[in-house]
């Protein structure tokens, strides 16, 4: 059964990006604000929750620390054109949350997921963006 990822954004952006290059290695639901998602993390078990802050007007915290209360092993990856390190330690001190805080090219998002859900490949070789697949994993955790 492949990792099952949530992308909540308002914008194609980051949907598009997931749904070109990451289909194939997890099972993707999209939605494009909060309120959806907290609809669709009641509807199926979720690995992984891919949020871009900047897309919607609630206050993130706010909604990670209900996250946390709700789903306490769900992991999250932010994503955001600027955060305040003020931000990224209370993300830090909630858990199971990693910040995209800079911009980083579509590989490399795509790479962060899937290590997020734990996704190793078969044969990383077919893989759309193999090259940087293969040194991400050889890298040590």
């Amino acid at each position: 059964m492949k990792p099952s990822v949530l992308v909540c954004d308002a914008k194609p952006a980051l949907q598009d990006l997931c749904q070109s290059l990451l289909t194939e290695y997890v099972t993707l639901r999209l939605v494009p604000n909060v309120e959806r998602c907290w609809q669709a993390l009641s509807e199926a078990p979720i690995d992984l929750l891919v949020w871009d802050i900047d897309s919607d007007s609630l206050d993130p915290l706010d909604v990670l620390r209900r996250l946390r209360t709700a789903y306490p092993m769900l992991k999250v990856l932010l994503a955001s054109r600027g955060v305040t390190s003020e931000f990224r330690e209370d993300t830090i001190r909630l858990g199971r949350i990693n910040v995209l805080y800079q911009s980083l090219g579509p590989e490399a998002v795509c790479i962060l997921i899937l290590r997020m859900v734990g996704y190793v490949p078969h044969n990383v070789s077919e893989m759309p963006f193999a090259r940087y697949i293969q040194e991400s994993l050889s890298r040590p955790r």
